[in-house]
């Protein structure tokens, strides 16, 4: 039995769900993750996620350059992608310890799985949903076990193409077909605001019929709030207590007080949105803003409106405006002073 989004508070009527990704910004350490989760829940945020693989189910330990870092990487100091993972990576031992904490903390947990081995893990322990890493966007062995599991996916398309994401979404479809989120993304570490290509929401949802989403890798939060604008329901953004080298993430990472006033900048964007509605009732046209008919001079009983004894003035509180050209040729069924306020009792037909 497959999983609802709408489970999770994610819906198109809902709030938009924000998650602190963790990552590789642990340090090591598990108590770095703890301090994390506890950041992301005084911020505001829906939900805390992790990374769970091995270096060996990711790639080789080879030193071919095939699996070379480039020099020009961020991560050039790790020489090869084995190095670089293993030191990345988040013990499955943690795993249980870290989810339960966060449920603690009213934060809903759950990871990324870059292999089969660890959908199953993730399973074992009740995780919610999945995420696919923009990378991972052709393992179609892994969306395949992804799917079967029930479970919403949320993907991400930083290097997708359409015939990628159409490939995953029709192995999702086969395999389960549970609720998928699509996500915008830009892999580049930092990412700039200019290549986010935010448009690319409002075609996900016409041509795909889904929820969408923003995985932010920019360091500012423009971009996420012109998501909001183009309907974007789930936001991810890397969260760190140490911008420096020391946290393998860090330097595209939001530090506790960004993360902060990320969340905040979310919200309020969606405040201004609002809902499709008029400000006033159309039942109640009076209004101290508008306008309505009053006697510019005073009138006597059985005297005739017109223009030089009524006009149209603020505020909005005597008779309306739409009927001034009713009002004028009538008598009045009573004496009016300046000023004071005009009803239809007061007009003789």
């Amino acid at each position: 039995m497959n999983v609802k989004l709408r489970e999770m508070g994610i819906s198109e009527d809902a709030s938009a769900f924000v998650v602190a990704e963790i990552s590789a910004n642990h340090l090591g350490h598990k108590e770095a993750c703890i301090n994390l989760i506890d950041v992301a829940a005084a911020s505001g945020a829906n939900a805390v996620k992790f990374q769970t693989y091995r270096a060996d189910t990711i790639t080789l330990d080879s030193d071919f350059e095939d699996f070379a870092i480039p020099a020009e990487s961020p991560w050039a100091k790790y020489k090869n992608l084995f190095s670089l993972y293993l030191e990345a990576s988040t013990p499955w031992e943690w795993h249980l310890d870290l989810f339960e904490y966060a449920k603690a903390k009213n934060l809903l947990a759950f990871s990324s799985a870059f292999d089969e081995t660890a959908v199953e893990f993730l399973d074992s322990l009740h995780c919610p949903m999945h995420k696919l890493a923009s990378p991972e966007i052709n393992h179609v062995p892994l969306i395949a076990k992804m799917a079967k599991s029930g479970k919403p996916i949320l993907i991400s398309l930083g290097v997708a193409s359409k015939y990628d994401l159409e490939l995953a979404l029709r192995t999702i479809k086969y395999n389960g077909n549970p609720e998928v989120v699509i996500m915008q993304c830009d892999t580049n570490y930092p990412a700039e605001v200019e290549n986010a290509n935010i448009f690319q929401l409002a075609r996900f949802k016409q041509d795909y019929h889904c929820i969408t989403g923003y995985s932010d890798h920019t360091t500012s939060s423009l971009s996420a709030i012109l998501a909001i604008g183009l309907g974007a329901k789930v936001f991810e953004k890397h969260l760190t207590q140490d911008s420096s080298e020391a946290a393998i993430d860090g330097f595209f990472s939001a530090t506790e007080n960004s993360f902060r006033d990320y969340v905040r900048d979310l919200r309020l964007a969606e405040s201004a949105l609002g809902t499709s509605s008029f400000r006033s009732d159309d039942r109640d046209s009076r209004s101290r803003s508008k306008r309505s008919i009053y006697p510019k001079e005073n009138i006597q009983k059985n005297s005739v409106f017109t223009e030089d004894n009524v006009g149209v003035f603020r505020p909005g509180l005597s008779l309306a405006p739409e009927k001034f050209n009713w009002i004028l040729g009538k008598m009045a069924s009573r004496d009016i002073k300046v000023g004071e306020r005009i009803s239809e009792t007061d007009v003789i037909e």
